[in-house]
């Protein structure tokens, strides 16, 4: 076995790691790990982990998951033996596989035991024999036990069923972490977070705040809308559910007169420490789209960003645009683990370039 393959194997089999110091260390070094392999220590590693979990030991599937958010593509060759031995979580590790897979997975779908799992795998893959089941699936429904239909999992990967039975992506495939400043070599000034504004929330009566001040979205996602777009939100509020606000060509936000109010709200909102003024910056360095594609399972990852996908710590909440109903495009998340000690959960950012509304969520554990 190759040292960087113990090393990893190591990694994932320690339970306790005697600290937070010494796991936040042992994380960023695992990430740092994965990054370096070459093709043969992919493919060494990737066996050895499938080897373990068909013999039980769970935890090994953090490893599946690294080697397909680190280095997408490294899956390819161990597709079919995942599927065969019903090996299909998380599902992100079947992202980039054959429609030969995808045929292969859809019947498991019949089984109660894997049907969730496998509705997840698919829509990872998310091609045309994937799109053509959700469809049918959508206009006849299975029988099967689930919580939502089995075309709502597409969410899980970041895009929607259209009417006309067609992939739409909700997420940008270019993402830009955002660190703290002492941190960034190459920083961008495209994008500014946290900036106090004057208006206030019309439930909490708490200074907004602009989560993202983005100076011109074509730079940052050409196709998505010209001009300036402020994700302006109640940090407090929002935590209780989605906030929805209309930008105007100057970048002027407005409080959306569709907003529901929460069945709860905090009664003392108002003592909030308010949200920090610039605690991350963007940087120009990017990182693949899945690299920030799960929450629990990544070692070692800063997960605020501009673009990429959303890293759900719950099940997928794409807000829909309540002037068009269709679902909001992701922008991106602030992680409060990146900037503060002890700190969690994620505000999540979404935008509407048809309608020019903006919304934000968060979530936590």
């Amino acid at each position: 076995m190759q040292p960087s393959v113990k090393t990893l194997l190591d990694f994932h089999g320690t339970s306790n790691f005697g600290g937070r110091e010494n796991l936040n260390l042992q994380q960023a070094q695992a990430r740092l790990a994965y990054l370096a392999l070459d093709i043969a220590e992919q493919k060494d590693l990737a066996a050895e982990v499938i080897s373990e979990i068909a013999k039980g030991n769970d935890r090994f599937e953090r490893a599946l998951c690294c080697l397909a958010c680190f280095l997408p593509g490294s899956l390819a060759l161990f597709h079919e033996e995942l599927v065969d031995r019903r090996i299909l979580y998380p599902g992100v590790i079947f992202y980039g596989a054959t429609s030969a897979i995808s045929r292969k997975i859809i019947p498991v779908c019949d089984q109660s035991e894997y049907c969730n799992h496998a509705l997840v795998a698919l829509a990872w893959i998310g091609d045309d024999i994937v799109q053509s089941a959700f469809s049918k699936w959508r206009k006849n429904l299975p029988s099967w036990d689930l919580y939502i239909p089995p075309h709502q999992y597409a969410e899980e990967a970041g895009w929607e069923l259209t009417t006309r039975g067609r992939r739409r992506d909700l997420f940008h495939s270019v993402a830009f972490p955002l660190i703290p400043p002492g941190e960034a070599s190459r920083i961008d000034d495209a994008v500014s977070i946290g900036m106090e504004c004057e208006e206030t929330c019309r439930w909490c009566k708490r200074k907004l705040v602009g989560l993202f001040e983005i100076g011109a979205i074509e730079k940052i996602f050409p196709g998505q809308g010209e001009g300036p777009v402020r994700v302006v939100t109640c940090h407090v509020c929002t935590c209780f559910g989605p906030l929805f606000m209309k930008y105007g060509p100057t970048g002027e936000a407005q409080w959306h007169e569709k907003n529901v109010k929460p069945s709860y709200l905090p009664s003392d909102s108002l003592a909030w420490d308010p949200f920090p003024r610039s605690p991350l910056v963007m940087t120009k360095e990017k990182r693949h789209f899945l690299e920030g594609a799960n929450w629990s399972m990544l070692p070692g990852v800063a997960f605020s960003q501009v673009g990429g996908l959303p890293t759900w710590i719950q099940d997928a909440g794409f807000p829909a645009c309540p002037d068009c109903s269709q679902k909001m495009l992701f922008i991106g998340q602030i992680s409060n683990e990146d900037f503060m000690e002890y700190g969690e959960g994620i505000y999540y950012a979404f935008h509407c370039p048809t309608c020019n509304v903006t919304a934000t969520s968060y979530q936590q554990t």
